[in-house]
């Protein structure tokens, strides 16, 4: 049985995602994948002006009609990706509780100024070290206190500096560790992975530092918005959570874990 599972897929109810959930089925089945979790995001510190409220009523509907559709081929779980959560927990926590969702991710993609959360090229070492402290501190304030099953996103502002990783990496010491004493999961991004080799040796680091920290609980997603993107570069992360002392991966199925074995 495959042990193909994107647990990280956006549809056309995401902004800069086209494709329709049936395509995203479509090819899901195609490439032989096990499970989907669609996780269309919403922004919770925009939600009014962003049309969220719409947005999430719609995604809902089409993960009922193509659990449905795909019902004999393919496992369809319903989920959402919370961004900000730190900045609107009443609301967050509005959200959950209004639909049956499988999964809940979180990601901070921005500080409480409104600043984006992105390391670029151009900055000092300085400056990317302050961004880092935060970052992860916003990262600490969503484990303590918002409604997650799986903490994500975590590398991708890295993927275009050139800078020393170090400094991240001691700080998010202490988020991965409250992650593991909340019995929550981490994600493993595929596209991170398969990026730089300095961004997939820290990706592997972390996830190393998880498991010492006392972590049990790592899923796979590839945060694609694209139908051809589904699913591309798990195979080849599974050895990595394999290798970091997990005995498999996590799913998710009425927000309860369970684990597919390797």
């Amino acid at each position: 049985m495959s042990r193909l599972i994107d647990l990280h897929v956006y549809t056309n109810n995401t902004k800069g995602a086209k494709d329709k959930i049936s395509l995203m089925c479509e090819t899901a089945v195609t490439k032989g994948l096990r499970a989907v979790a669609f996780t269309d995001s919403v922004e919770l510190d925009r939600f009014e002006e962003t049309e969220s409220r719409r947005r999430l009523r719609h995604a809902y509907f089409d993960m009922a009609k193509a659990r449905a559709l795909f019902f004999d081929s393919l496992s369809v779980f319903y989920g959402v990706e919370l961004r900000q959560a730190y900045l609107q927990k009443e609301l967050a926590r509005r959200i959950v509780d209004a639909h049956a969702y499988d999964i809940v991710l979180t990601r901070v993609s921005r500080l409480p100024d409104g600043t984006d959360v992105r390391f670029y090229p151009e900055q000092t070492q300085a400056d990317f070290n302050a961004m880092a402290d935060a970052y992860t501190d916003a990262l600490l304030e969503t484990v303590a206190d918002t409604p997650f099953d799986v903490l994500c996103g975590l590398l991708a502002p890295l993927r275009h500096t050139p800078l020393d990783y170090t400094h991240f990496g001691l700080r998010m010491l202490p988020v991965l560790h409250a992650v593991a004493a909340k019995e929550k999961a981490i994600e493993l991004n595929a596209k991170d992975i398969l990026g730089s080799d300095r961004l997939r040796d820290l990706g592997f680091g972390l996830l190393r530092d998880f498991r010492a920290a006392g972590g049990r609980y790592v899923t796979i997603g590839t945060g694609s918005r694209f139908h051809d993107e589904i699913g591309n570069g798990i195979e080849q992360v599974i050895p990595a959570v394999r290798r970091a002392g997990f005995d498999g991966l996590t799913f998710f199925d009425g927000r309860t874990p369970y684990q597919l074995d390797f």
